[in-house]
């Protein structure tokens, strides 16, 4: 459980000791080792010590540690659990944490119950995870962690926890703490990077993203939590708010999420930015063009399912100018496919701004998908779209409707005007399956 190389200590009133308590004016240790250990039995080597050393059957008041000042140097700590490994970020089954150099006041010990003040702290993890410095006080009782005004900072992050409590009813619970540990905490005033994070969720280490000024809170197990963002702001000057639920961690694949965006602000080139570094998806050329036209969004949404079966719903006002909305839901995979259908809608939408020609005026639309895609299967897609109105040449074209399917290499597509300056209708036929020779044929009728 302990090692010690060397410890140096002020010993307090010795007449302490007859009310069953050792006093410390301070204590220095160099050169030490804490492990934590899980047994055969299913419990922590600390617990079968801390029961031989505490009688609860015992009417004696318990015995007391206080030191007033402890210091530690080049300290480490192993924790190994009877659990499987984890073979990126941080190992919770073989944990090794070396170079601690921990500064801390009023370090207490009062039968089973730990309390301290920590002045300083700062350590590396095997995985490459280095604090810098931590501070804050922590009180330890029968299965239930307190820590409250810690302030943590490393190379790339900055975080305040107001407060967090690892609520257990004992020591048993923390084999299964993925589910069995309840959490509660709140944070604020954060400067949190993707990287940091990544130790302990690796599929964030590729985001390459920091977030500021982040207040927020959660509760809940890891595998069943609330959390709520107040507010945090992006890297080139955007805001976000939103809430959170999540239920099945660490199973990703099988984890449900349901996500709200009460707010996003932020410019069209940092949303381009996110994507790139998030899902490093890079806007090219034309799309680009439309993108930074776009200027600013002002958006909210939610997301609501698995990363295979999910709904999500999008609203957003556009700087160009206009608003659009967007509802959108994948199916599992049935027989190796996947569906997606998707609605979009448009009000007002200024394409001269857009597109950047003056021919063209504002746009009201409303737009349907549904798409049906395996990996050894063509893409299976069919699409409509009703324009309620769009300005073109100064004047209002309504009720223009367009319907288009593709199967198997080959497009089908009909358009319809009844407006009172363009009554028409055609057909399209685009077929690709010989690519050196595509087939076309088409028929417009044109009544006005």
């Amino acid at each position: 459980l302990l090692y010690v190389n060397r410890a140096d200590a002020t010993i307090g009133p010795i007449a302490s000791l007859l009310n069953r308590q050792l006093v410390l004016n301070d204590g220095v240790v160099s050169g030490g080792k804490f492990v934590l250990r899980e047994t055969e039995r299913g419990t922590f080597n600390v617990k079968e010590i801390t029961d031989l050393l505490v009688n609860r059957n015992s009417k004696k008041p318990p015995f007391k540690v206080d030191i007033k000042s402890l210091k530690g140097t080049d300290i480490q700590f192993r924790m190994y659990r009877r659990a499987a490994p984890r073979d990126e970020g941080i190992d919770f089954a073989n944990m090794c944490i070396d170079d601690i150099d921990v500064d801390m006041r009023d370090f207490k010990v009062v039968g089973s119950t730990v309390s301290s003040n920590i002045l300083s702290l700062s350590c590396r993890e095997r995985a490459g995870f280095e604090l810098d410095d931590l501070s804050g006080s922590f009180r330890v009782e029968v299965g239930k962690i307190f820590f409250d005004n810690i302030h943590m900072r490393t190379a790339r992050s900055e975080a305040t926890v107001n407060y967090m409590v690892l609520d257990g009813n004992d020591w048993l619970q923390y084999r299964d703490y993925i589910n069995k540990v309840p959490m509660n905490g709140r944070i604020s005033n954060c400067t949190l990077s993707s990287h940091d994070v990544g130790y302990f969720a690796p599929a964030l280490w590729g985001w390459n993203t920091t977030l500021y000024n982040i207040t927020a809170s959660m509760n809940g197990t890891v595998a069943n939590f609330r959390g709520r963002l107040d507010h945090a702001e992006l890297e080139r000057g955007g805001t976000l708010r939103g809430s959170a639920k999540v239920v099945g961690l660490i199973d990703v694949e099988k984890t449900h999420f349901d996500i709200k965006v009460d707010e996003l602000k932020a410019s069209t080139n940092e949303i381009s930015y996110l994507l790139h570094n998030i899902a490093h998806l890079e806007i090219k050329g034309a799309a680009a063009d439309y993108l930074s036209r776009v200027q600013r969004v002002d958006a909210s949404g939610a997301f609501r399912g698995t990363i295979h079966d999910f709904e999500v719903d999008a609203r957003s006002r556009l700087g160009s100018g206009g608003s659009v909305a967007m509802k959108c839901s994948m199916d599992n995979p049935k027989q190796g496919k996947k569906g997606v259908t998707a609605t979009l809608s448009g009000n007002d939408v200024d394409l001269k701004e857009l597109l950047a020609q003056e021919i063209f005026g504002d746009a009201s639309f409303a737009a349907n998908v549904n798409m049906e895609f395996g990996d050894d299967e063509p893409i299976k897609l069919t699409g409509g779209c009703r324009v309620a109105s769009v300005g073109f040449n100064r004047h209002d074209f309504k009720d223009v409707n367009v319907i288009a399917d593709i199967e198997n290499n080959r497009l089908v597509g009909s358009v319809a005007s009844s407006d009172e300056a363009l009554v028409m209708s055609g057909r399209a036929v685009i077929d690709w399956s010989d690519s050196s020779a595509p087939l076309y044929d088409a028929m417009a009728t044109i009544d006005h």
